[in-house]
């Protein structure tokens, strides 16, 4: 599809989205999934917007390419969320998202990240990432993660900028 937007859609089974190549804009404009997302091997080739989303079941980025900007604005996963060897091309956001169990990125090849007024109820771990630019931004993060398997770093306060871990 040319440019694929989603709106106002509440999909009560499983939603099937594997293998497809986005080459236009992408958005998922309020949207809820009640049942399991299947994105595995898709493919962004342009920005994609997922505003005001809710996942209710497992969700499965599984071999996602975002070849663009891949924005997560005030989506929230009820389950545990792994982006396993997802490709963040250029910039990945995740503003105002909510994560009520531990969002890991094993695997996952990871651009520019920006965390704003995130939240994570389990731990954000980034210990198996295959690849991260670190020059990523955390604002207003609400818990602790994980970015390698020696080391864990706690948020003391609620507005922190996080640059080159190593």
């Amino acid at each position: 599809p040319n440019i694929s937007n989603f709106s106002g859609c509440t999909f009560k089974k499983m939603a099937v989205f594997s293998g497809i190549t986005f080459t236009g804009p992408t958005q998922f404009d309020e949207i809820t999934f009640e049942g399991e997302v299947f994105f595995d091997e898709a493919i962004f080739e342009q920005k994609v917007i997922f505003y005001e989303t809710d996942f209710w079941k497992n969700v499965n980025f599984g071999n996602t390419s975002f070849k663009k900007l891949a924005d997560f604005w005030s989506v929230h996963f009820y389950q545990p969320t792994d982006f396993y060897k997802t490709r963040f091309m250029e910039t990945v956001v995740f503003t105002d998202a909510i994560f009520e169990y531990n969002a890991t990125f094993t695997f996952a090849h990871l651009g520019n990240m920006l965390f704003r007024q995130a939240k994570f109820n389990g731990k954000l771990d980034l210990s198996l990432a295959a690849n991260i630019d670190w020059s990523g931004n955390f604002f207003d993060i609400h818990r602790s993660f994980v970015v390698s398997k020696d080391e864990k770093v706690s948020f003391k306060t609620q507005r922190q900028t996080f640059h080159n871990i190593k």
